[in-house]
């Protein structure tokens, strides 16, 4: 079921591209950037105001991510949007 993504405050540029993800999106980068950040997925739950269990799933690409969910991890690891959302190559 489709939910209609959470309004963010209009004001700065990060804001305006999340704002530009259409609906819902798989973050692609998430788990490299979090490595990269040398957090724990409880640890940008917390930073980021979502569960574990979301971080966990959206990892896995069990499950697609609203653009305000994207906002909030975007800002609790300090990248655009669209890093979250970046083919990165295998290690």
């Amino acid at each position: 079921m489709y939910k209609e993504p959470v309004a963010v405050d209009e004001g700065t540029e990060e804001q305006e591209k999340a704002r530009k993800c259409s609906g819902s999106t798989y973050l692609t980068s998430l788990r490299s950037i979090r490595r990269q950040r040398a957090l724990t997925q409880r640890q940008l739950a917390a930073r980021a105001g979502t569960g574990q269990g979301t971080i966990s799933k959206l990892k896995r690409l069990e499950r697609e991510a609203h653009a305000s969910t994207v906002q909030k991890l975007a800002v609790a690891l300090r990248v655009t949007p669209e890093e979250l959302m970046r083919e990165r190559p295998l290690k």
